[in-house]
C-alpha cells in the first residue's frame, strides 16, 4: 500500500478568501432588520405612521384565530422581484433605468431598485420602486429636483395584503412654505403588496377613500399597488388625523383583509 502523501497544491485565486466567507456565515447569527419608520422628503413633507393591525373575516363573520394565521414570512423572499417582460409603454429602456438609478440615489440607498409602478394623478408622476429591503416613493419632475424619493423598509408580508409604506405630504401654499412648492397639493400615500387572490384595493383615511392601482404584467409571487389621496395645496397633514385603513377584496367583492394604521 503507498502511504506517500500527495504533493500540495496552492488554492485557485480568490478561494481563500471564498473559503473565509463561508466559515463566517456559518457562524455568524442572522440579524432581522428593524423596521423604521418610512421618510417622506421634501421642504413639506411630514410622515404619519403608525401599527399595523390584521384583519380577515372567516366564513362565519368572525376574526382570524392564532390557530388559523397566516405564517409571517420572511420580506427578503417574498420581496417583489423584477418580472420578465414587464413593460411600461410611455417610457424606453433608458427612461426606466434613469428613474432606478436617480430615485435611488435621491433616497440616499446604494441598493438595486426594480420600478414597478408609475402613478400619474392631481400630484403629478409618482414612481413605486422595490429593492430586497426598501420600498421607494419617488415624485417625478417636482419644482425642486427631477427625483424626489423617501423610502420605507419592506416589511414582512402576511397574505392577503401588507402596508410597506404610509406617508402624508403637506400642500405647497402653507404660510413659509418654499416658493418653488407654491401650488402643489397636500398627499396621503400607501404603497404595499398583495397576494394572487386579490383583486382591489380601497384606501380611506377619515371622509376620503380612493382605489389602488395593483401592478400587472407580473409573474412575481406577490404584486405591488399604490393608492393616493390629492388634497388641495393649501392643505396641511392634521396633528390627530385618521389612521389609513388598506381594504383587499377578491374578484367576487369578498373582503379579504384589512389593515389600519
Amino acid at each position: 500500500m503507498n502511504t506517500t502523501l500527495p504533493p500540495s497544491r496552492d488554492l485557485p485565486p480568490g478561494r481563500h478568501t471564498e473559503i473565509r466567507g463561508e466559515l463566517l456565515a456559518a457562524v455568524t447569527p442572522r440579524q432581522t432588520r428593524r423596521w423604521l419608520a418610512p421618510i417622506a422628503v421634501g421642504a413639506t413633507a411630514l410622515v404619519v405612521v403608525g401599527l399595523a393591525v390584521w384583519f380577515m373575516p372567516s366564513g362565519s363573520g368572525g376574526g382570524i384565530t392564532p390557530a388559523t394565521q397566516p405564517t409571517t414570512t420572511d420580506p427578503v423572499a417574498t420581496a417583489p422581484q423584477a418580472a420578465p417582460g414587464m413593460k411600461f409603454p410611455d417610457l424606453t429602456q433608458e427612461q426606466v433605468s434613469a428613474i432606478e438609478h436617480g430615485c435611488v440615489a435621491s433616497a440616499g440607498l446604494t441598493e438595486k431598485v426594480t420600478l414597478r409602478q408609475l402613478l400619474t394623478d392631481q400630484a403629478g408622476r409618482l414612481a413605486v420602486l422595490y429593492g430586497a429591503k426598501d420600498v421607494l416613493d419617488c415624485e417625478l419632475d417636482g419644482p425642486a429636483m427631477p427625483y424626489n424619493s423617501g423610502f420605507s423598509n419592506v416589511r414582512q408580508f402576511v397574505p392577503p395584503v401588507s402596508v410597506d409604506s404610509n406617508t402624508g405630504s403637506a400642500g405647497g401654499d402653507l404660510e413659509g412654505g418654499k416658493p418653488e412648492y407654491a401650488g402643489r397639493p397636500g398627499t396621503n400615500t400607501v404603497i404595499g403588496r398583495i397576494s394572487p387572490l386579490v383583486a382591489r384595493v380601497t384606501f380611506t383615511r377619515g371622509q376620503d377613500t380612493v382605489e389602488a392601482v395593483l401592478e400587472t404584467n407580473s409573474s412575481a409571487e406577490t404584486r405591488t399597488y399604490v393608492a393616493r389621496i390629492v388634497h388641495p395645496a393649501n392643505w396641511e397633514v392634521p396633528e390627530n388625523q385618521p389612521p389609513a385603513v388598506v381594504r383587499a377584496y377578491d374578484k367576487n367583492g369578498t373582503l379579504l383583509g384589512e389593515i389600519t394604521q
